[in-house]
């Protein structure tokens, strides 16, 4: 059992993930894996991942630009809401 617990703590000391006494071995091996995801996934390392983000990033960025229209659009009706009640008050309140 020795060795396992050697290896993991070998592969976090290489990738400079800390490794607590209070930590449980769930803990340790679930950062170690989420590092390799996250190198792996870095398009600045890998050339996959660099081409999974060219790939994604127009579709990416066109549900972004939705987003922000429909937010713009919802601030608006937000004004217009807020602009009736005010109105409505002030004609109620005299």
């Amino acid at each position: 059992m020795s060795n396992w617990k050697d290896a993991v703590l070998d592969e976090c000391a290489i990738a400079c993930i800390p490794v607590h006494d209070t930590d449980t071995p769930r803990d340790v091996i679930q950062r170690l894996c989420q590092w390799h995801v996250d190198v792996a996934l870095d398009p600045r390392v890998s050339k996959d991942a660099e081409q999974l983000r060219d790939t994604y990033k127009p579709h990416a960025e066109a549900m972004y630009e939705r987003f922000r229209c429909f937010k713009t659009s919802c601030d608006m009706k937000d004004r217009e809401v807020l602009k009736a009640y005010e109105q409505f008050r002030q004609n109620h309140e005299s």
